[in-house]
C-alpha cells in the first residue's frame, strides 16, 4: 500500500506546548538519545528477492527543522504551520532510507512552541506516538536538571515482536480458524452507489455524564468498556445494513506481553476480521454478551497478520472482497498520564485550530473511532464519500450517541428502537434503512 500511495501512510502529529528555555534547549539532545534507544527510529525497509525486510542501522542523524515565528501574529503563525505541513505531506518518505521520521519545531514566542512529528505509519502507531511524546517530554525535563542523564535500555525490543510474528505465521491452528471464520462472508456496504472522490471527516463529543455512566455500566456488567462501545457501534451499523451477517475490520494491537512491552516504539497494529450475526430486534444486553464472548475468543487469534489472512483466503481460490471497508478503532492513550508537567503545559489558545493540523490517515473506506485519550471522549468518522453520503455519516454519529444514551435508561433498547427515534426527528431523513423492511419497525 505504501509503495502504491505513500501519502496515505504519512502521519503528522501536532502538539502545542509551553517550555522554559532551559528545558526546550534539551530538545535535540533528547531526540538523539531516543534514536539511540529505539531501533525503530533507525529503521528502513527494503525488498530483497521479493521479501520485505526491516533494516536497522547502528546510527542515524535525526532530521530536525526549527522555525522562528515569534515575530508573526497567531493567524500568520498558523498559516505558516499549515503550509509546512502540506508541503511535508506532499513529500512522502522513501522507505529504503533509514530514519522514517522528521521533527518540525515552530517557536511561537513567550516560550510557546508547536511540535510536529512527521513519520511513516509503518514505524509508529498511536500508542507509540503517545509514548514517544511522553518520553521525549520527560527526557527534556530530566536533562535540564541532570545534564549527563541517560535512559536505561528496555528489556524488550521490536526484534522480539518480529520473532513472535514469524513464529505465529507457521500456525496451522490460526490458518484453519480464519479459513472457517470467513467462509462466504459478506463485505459491508452502505446504500451509496454514486461516485464521489471526496473524503469526509466528522466528530462529536459525548456528554461527560454519559461517558461516566457508560464506564460505571461496564464495571457493573464486568465487561471491557471497549466491548461496550463496540457493541453499540455494531447495532448502529446493523441499522444501515441489508443483512444480519456483518463482517468488518477491528483494529487491535499486537504489543509484546513482556516486561517493557508497552514502552517499545513501533507499529503493532493489526486489523482483525470481526464477523457476527445480529437481528434488529436483538436487545443491547444480548448483543453486548455476544460481543464480549466473541472478543474473548478472538484474543487467541487476533495476532495473526491481516495480510496473511487475505493471502490464505486467496490461496483457496476464493474471491476476496474488502473485509476492511468498515473499520472500528478504540483508543485510550493513558500513557500521557505519565508525563511530568513540571515547568511545562499544553497551550490551550490553539485548541480550535488544532483540528485542522496534522492527522493520521489510512485507506479504509469508513473508519469509526472512539477516542478516550483526551479529557473528553469523542467519536469520529473518516470516510470516502464514494462509500457513504455526508448525511448518512452525520446520521451514524447521531444514532451512536442516541443509542449510547438510551441504553442507560432502557434495558430492552435495540436497533429497532432507532427507527422510533428517527420518527421523532424533523425533518425525517429519507432513504435510510429502506433496504431492510424490518429495520425501523418494532417487532411484535
Amino acid at each position: 500500500h505504501s509503495l502504491a500511495n505513500p501519502q496515505v501512510y504519512h502521519d503528522q502529529m501536532v502538539h502545542f506546548m509551553r517550555y522554559p528555555k532551559k528545558v526546550f534547549d534539551k530538545f535535540s539532545g533528547a531526540v538523539q538519545l531516543l534514536v539511540e534507544k529505539h531501533e525503530i527510529l533507525r529503521t528502513a525497509f527494503r525488498f530483497i528477492e521479493d521479501e520485505l525486510y526491516q533494516l536497522v542501522y547502528e546510527t542515524i542523524d535525526p532530521d530536525i527543522h526549527f522555525f522562528d515565528l515569534a515575530d508573526k501574529n497567531e493567524e500568520a503563525q498558523l498559516d505558516f504551520i499549515k503550509l509546512r505541513l502540506r508541503q511535508e505531506h506532499d513529500d512522502p518518505f522513501v522507505i529504503e532510507t533509514p530514519g522514517l521520521f522528521k521533527f518540525m519545531v515552530f517557536a511561537l514566542g513567550e516560550d510557546n512552541y508547536c511540535f510536529c512529528f512527521n513519520c511513516h505509519h509503518a514505524i509508529i502507531d498511536g500508542w507509540s506516538d503517545a509514548s514517544l511524546n511522553t518520553e521525549l517530554h520527560n527526557l527534556m525535563t530530566r536533562l535540564a536538571e541532570e545534564e549527563h542523564y541517560r535512559p536505561r535500555p528496555l528489556h524488550s525490543s521490536y526484534q522480539d515482536y518480529v520473532m513472535q510474528e514469524l513464529f505465529l505465521l507457521q500456525s496451522e491452528e490460526q490458518f484453519t480458524f480464519w479459513q472457517q471464520e470467513l467462509k462466504a462472508y459478506r463485505p459491508f456496504k452502505f446504500s451509496l452507489s454514486e461516485t464521489n472522490p471526496g473524503r469526509l471527516r466528522l466528530e462529536q463529543i459525548i456528554d461527560p455524564s454519559v461517558v461516566r455512566d457508560l464506564a460505571a455500566l461496564s464495571k457493573e456488567l464486568r465487561v471491557n468498556i471497549k466491548h461496550l462501545y463496540f457493541s453499540i457501534f455494531l447495532q448502529v451499523l446493523r441499522y444501515f445494513s441489508e443483512h444480519n451477517d456483518l463482517t468488518i475490520g477491528l483494529i487491535s494491537n499486537n504489543r509484546l506481553a513482556a516486561e517493557d512491552g508497552d514502552k517499545v516504539l513501533g507499529c503493532f497494529l493489526n486489523t482483525v476480521p470481526f464477523r457476527m450475526t445480529l437481528s434488529p430486534e436483538d436487545e443491547w444486553r444480548k448483543v453486548l454478551q455476544l460481543v464480549d464472548e466473541k472478543m474473548i475468543q478472538l484474543k487467541n487469534y487476533d495476532r495473526y497478520p491481516f495480510g496473511k489472512i487475505i493471502r490464505d483466503i486467496r490461496s483457496r481460490n476464493q474471491v476476496v472482497d474488502r473485509i476492511d471497508n468498515v473499520i472500528f478503532s478504540f483508543t485510550d492513550f493513558h500513557v500521557y498520564a505519565d508525563a511530568n508537567l513540571k515547568g511545562a503545559a499544553p497551550i490551550l489558545s490553539h485548541k480550535n485550530q488544532k483540528k485542522e493540523l496534522g492527522g493520521v490517515t489510512n485507506n479504509s473506506a469508513f473508519t469509526f473511532t472512539v477516542d478516550t485519550a483526551a479529557t473528553k471522549t469523542k467519536v469520529s468518522i473518516a470516510a470516502d464519500e464514494a462509500f457513504i453520503k455526508q448525511e448518512e455519516a452525520e446520521l451514524f454519529l447521531t444514532l451512536f450517541v442516541q443509542f449510547a444514551t438510551s441504553i442507560l435508561m432502557n434495558q430492552a433498547y435495540s436497533t429497532d428502537d432507532l427507527g422510533q427515534f428517527l420518527k421523532s426527528l424533523t425533518p425525517h431523513p429519507n432513504n435510510i434503512g429502506k433496504a431492510d423492511q424490518t429495520v425501523g419497525e418494532k417487532s411484535t
